[in-house]
């Protein structure tokens, strides 16, 4: 928004965003906008991005501010999904699924990922998220990353080598009446391969069980277990 008329630049340097930006754009007396998608090049995540703004015809009045719409899919239970990176840029994918507490507070579920492309082995982030209502905007809700987790699976691509299904199985419990697990899917791909990035198929069943002692975590594959996890 601005009142004159204005040069918006933005940068990764600051020292070169006036000489050298990334995007720009030039706003008269109104509001303007940068769309900046992930599947632009020159856009890449976890990175600082410095926004120059200068008037360009005497003094102006300015102010800005960022809009980030994720976009999330939302997983149906036990149906599958496919998906598809649509550049070496696109490096995540946000889901949210829910877990089931009709009758019982304690839920087990299964992850299946078929890689539909050659050399493709998605690693999965997951956050628990615990409501008492459905929440307006699923994107609104806290998604996970690299660093910040409640529960990750195929971060060691060398464990999903040369398979053809990848399976993960967590249980818990649940608290609220509403229970939800939002999902940052990160692609990683090894070998040669276009500029297209890989696609394949992901599938969430959780269903309710009586409760035993305590929840697990495990990470297998077709024919061997992969790892165990306690929580």
């Amino acid at each position: 928004m601005s009142i004159g008329v204005v040069l918006v630049q933005v940068s990764k340097d600051p020292e070169q965003v006036n000489f050298d930006p990334i995007w720009d754009m030039q706003q008269d007396v109104g509001q303007g906008k940068i769309s900046i998608g992930k599947d632009d090049p020159r856009f890449h995540m976890a990175t600082w991005y410095y926004i120059s703004i200068q008037s360009l015809q005497g003094s102006a009045i300015a102010s800005v501010r960022i809009n980030r719409q994720r976009l999330v899919s939302v997983l149906a239970n036990n149906y599958p999904h496919k998906f598809q990176y649509y550049s070496a840029h696109e490096i995540v994918k946000f889901m949210v699924f829910e877990v089931p507490s009709d009758w019982s507070n304690y839920f087990e579920t299964t992850i299946e990922v078929h890689p539909l492309s050659d050399n493709i082995y998605p690693s999965l982030y997951l956050r628990k998220i615990e409501l008492q209502d459905v929440p307006e905007r699923f994107e609104d809700l806290e998604y996970p990353n690299v660093v910040d987790y409640d529960l990750k699976f195929g971060d060691n691509f060398s464990h999903q080598l040369y398979n053809d299904k990848a399976t993960y199985e967590f249980s818990g419990f649940t608290y609220q009446p509403r229970t939800y697990y939002t999902m940052a899917v990160y692609s990683h791909n090894y070998g040669l391969n276009d500029i297209r990035k890989g696609d394949f198929k992901l599938t969430v069943k959780t269903v309710e069980k009586i409760r035993p002692d305590q929840p697990v975590v495990t990470a297998v594959h077709e024919v061997e277990p992969l790892e165990l996890l306690q929580v």
